[in-house]
């Protein structure tokens, strides 16, 4: 073979080569799938529990939190975001609370380092207890409830029905984004006393008041 078909032959497989790695380094330019962006996979919801017991008469507002994201957030807490209850039938009565870390009563979280780890799927709960007291001093148990006899018990009294909006927003950490659930409205039948259930029928708390 003469030395002019060898120069061919290598100038022609030179050119195919170039030819194939452009077109993988062209493949390799192709945009990357978009990636879920981790700032706002955090999920909340908001209720109320009102608790009456020997030792307590309080209406309790508890925040839930997911991790909606398929990967562990671990990092160091920012919680800072505020509940607020408002009476339904006059907004002037209301109550708002600054929501800390102090408020965490659920969750993986290091009190020493500050440091809160949420695995997927997983939740945290914040909560404030609420002593039925309004941002101005007022006292809706002498202002607001209508007390009424209770039939089943001469010892105690049950309020009418009152509807409460319990709204809540927190950020959890720095990078990602307020939670900020839907406001639940919520009904109360307040009970002025708490009446040993050896000496009165007990009362429910924990469904609805009729």
């Amino acid at each position: 073979m003469t030395i002019s078909k060898l120069i061919r032959r290598s100038n022609a497989f030179f050119a195919v080569t170039i030819v194939l790695l452009l077109t993988f380094i062209g493949s390799c330019k192709e945009p990357l799938p978009p990636r879920n962006d981790p700032s706002d996979i955090l999920q909340g919801t908001i209720e109320g529990l009102y608790a009456l017991t020997a030792s307590e008469n309080t209406l309790k507002v508890i925040l839930t939190i997911r991790n909606t994201y398929d990967e562990t957030l671990q990092d160091t807490a920012y919680i800072l975001g505020s509940f607020r209850i408002i009476l339904a039938r006059d907004s002037s009565y209301h109550k708002s609370i600054t929501i800390a870390d102090t408020n965490l009563i659920e969750g993986t979280y290091n009190r020493n380092t500050g440091v809160l780890t949420m695995d997927p799927n997983t939740i945290i709960r914040l909560r404030y207890t609420w002593n039925f007291i309004d941002d101005y001093g007022r006292d809706l148990r002498r202002n607001i409830f209508q007390y009424q006899p209770d039939p089943n018990c001469a010892d105690r009294k049950i309020a009418l029905k009152e509807f409460f909006f319990l709204q809540s927003s927190v950020r959890v950490y720095r990078k990602t984004t307020t939670v900020a659930p839907p406001a639940t409205l919520y009904p109360l039948c307040h009970v002025d006393v708490y009446v040993d259930p050896r000496s009165c029928p007990p009362i429910r708390t924990d469904i609805p008041c009729e």
